[in-house]
């Protein structure tokens, strides 16, 4: 547990409200910036975030005797309350999910997902993990026969999350897996149908977030994966692999939960390029 500290500026000197032990991320403060002054403070050795919040109230001698100061004070020290309650439930309740996905448990992992998705609704994280979680795991040839539900599945949740957060460079790069998808399922019938697609969603992705490494990667590894029926030169596309892994290597994601994989990939694409 880290602690968060809550206080009041007065004459360079930090006045103690509250004190309280809780895990913060940086979307706590994203979500609430109308906080006139903050401080974020990384640990050395985790990944996790101490946040220290200042509120400025610009505060003097007489304000410091008023009657609705102690009033003010406590109202504003039961709503940060209830803000970080919320906060640690999002997490552990994302984190649990996470596990699940991580513990192969695909469909338990997704069910948490959408029960957060639904807590969490201009959040499009949850629907965004929902879609990733049934993407990859279509690729799995044991879930053959699953793949047109998880798939979906897939769609709808990533519909929901565009709705959250339109033009979203992260989303569109699932939107072109899951399109990939099903290219893989049937490569004759949805080769021609859904290729273009696929390119047109990294063509959009690029456009807005030319230095997100999944942007790069992906894109230069489906590029790839068709060089084998197209003939095309797989050297510049293997130039872009290695771009994208400098830019993993710099890449840092906004919260502990926003996208953040790819590097391992695309180490083990750049392994196989010739």
């Amino acid at each position: 547990m880290r602690d968060m500290g809550l206080g009041i500026r007065y004459k360079k000197k930090i006045f103690p409200i509250l004190l309280i032990s809780n895990p913060i991320t940086k979307q706590f403060i994203h979500q609430n910036q109308q906080f006139s002054n903050y401080k974020f403070y990384r640990n050395k050795n985790q990944d996790t975030f101490n946040l220290s919040i200042i509120i400025s109230f610009n505060l003097n001698k007489t304000t410091l005797k008023s009657k609705n100061m102690k009033t003010l004070i406590t109202a504003f020290t039961f709503f940060i309350c209830s803000l970080l309650t919320a906060q640690s439930q999002y997490e552990q309740g994302m984190g649990k999910a996470m596990l699940l996905w991580k513990e192969g448990k695909t469909e338990d992992a997704t069910a948490m997902f959408e029960r957060i998705a639904s807590a969490e609704k201009s959040n499009w994280l949850p629907n965004y993990y929902v879609g990733m979680v049934n993407v990859t795991a279509s690729f799995n040839p044991a879930n053959k026969d699953k793949v047109p539900a998880m798939l979906d599945k897939a769609q709808t949740a990533i519909d929901n999350a565009s709705v959250v957060s339109p033009d979203n460079p992260e989303i569109m790069v699932l939107q072109a897996m899951l399109y990939t998808a099903l290219i893989v399922q049937d490569p004759m019938t949805n080769g021609m149908k859904y290729s273009g697609k696929v390119m047109e969603q990294y063509f959009k992705a690029q456009a807005i977030a030319p230095e997100n490494p999944r942007v790069v990667f992906c894109k230069a590894d489906f590029e790839i994966n068709s060089a084998k029926w197209t003939g095309a030169d797989t050297k510049p596309l293997c130039a872009q692999v290695a771009k994208s892994i400098d830019l993993f290597a710099k890449f840092k994601p906004e919260t502990p939960f926003h996208p953040n994989w790819g590097w391992d990939r695309a180490e083990q694409t750049m392994n196989k390029c010739k």
